[in-house]
């Protein structure tokens, strides 16, 4: 067997520069192109990642602040009702003694009169303590943001039957939203969320402002009403008078 060094050395430097011209146009530029998909595909991760911690970072003070705020609001409601209750037992102890005066003044009444007088004395009363409470609640009200008052309202709206939720906002018109002072972008942002929570779905709605709520907002509608508000706790409170005196 003969053997063509020289044509086996042409193959050889062939061979040599098809791997050199494979290397330098394809296998080089492969390389680089896989190396900066696998650069971006990290930084994507990163940013990813990053957005996912800003994002929990985000909730978690969310959560932090709502409680905190649900926390204010119940101090400030037990502050406001043992004033109440203070301002209704002054109150009652005088109207006592002036029924006794009465009492003594009119001994041929029947006692179911004089029961209903005493009755209706301790309720009026109890609503002139309430009404002392809502007067000395109308500053510090001003210190709770919307959001102080959301949470209870959605879970209220939420809690409505199936069937009422799905027809409320279904009537041609926006949502009247009634808030206690005049809201902020940010309110009517939280606000939207809410209503949108509670309901499954988007719906229009106005504001209007009443400061009968004295901090808070109400929702009213054919179907249903809602309402957060200081006066709503306050009305509570003079029932849960009423009912102590009655028993």
């Amino acid at each position: 067997m003969h053997l063509d060094w020289w044509t086996l050395g042409l193959q050889t430097v062939n061979l040599l520069v098809l791997l050199w011209l494979l290397g330098r146009f394809l296998f080089q530029p492969m390389a680089r192109i896989v190396a900066q998909r696998q650069q971006a595909a990290a930084k994507l991760l990163g940013d990813a990642e990053a957005e996912r911690a800003k994002a929990a970072e985000a909730l978690a003070g969310t959560q932090r602040e709502r409680g905190a705020l649900e926390s204010q609001k119940r101090q400030l409601i037990k502050e406001a009702q043992a004033e109440a209750e203070a301002t209704r037992t002054a109150i009652v102890e005088a109207a006592r003694k002036e029924a006794h005066r009465i009492e003594e003044d009119a001994k041929n009444a029947s006692t179911h009169l004089r029961a209903q007088a005493a009755e209706q004395v301790e309720h009026d009363a109890s609503r002139l303590a309430t009404e002392i409470a809502a007067r000395l609640l109308q500053g510090p009200a001003k210190q709770i943001p919307l959001t102080g008052f959301l949470g209870g309202f959605e879970n209220a709206l939420a809690s409505l039957p199936a069937e009422v939720r799905e027809r409320i906002g279904l009537q041609g018109k926006p949502l009247t939203v009634s808030l206690s002072r005049t809201p902020s972008p940010d309110d009517r942002e939280a606000l939207l969320a809410a209503l949108t929570r509670a309901l499954g779905r988007e719906v229009e709605f106005d504001t209007v402002v009443d400061p009968e709520l004295i901090g808070g907002l109400a929702l009213e509608t054919d179907m249903a009403a809602i309402e957060n508000s200081l006066r709503s706790d306050l009305s509570h409170v003079l029932d849960g008078l009423d009912d102590h005196d009655r028993h």
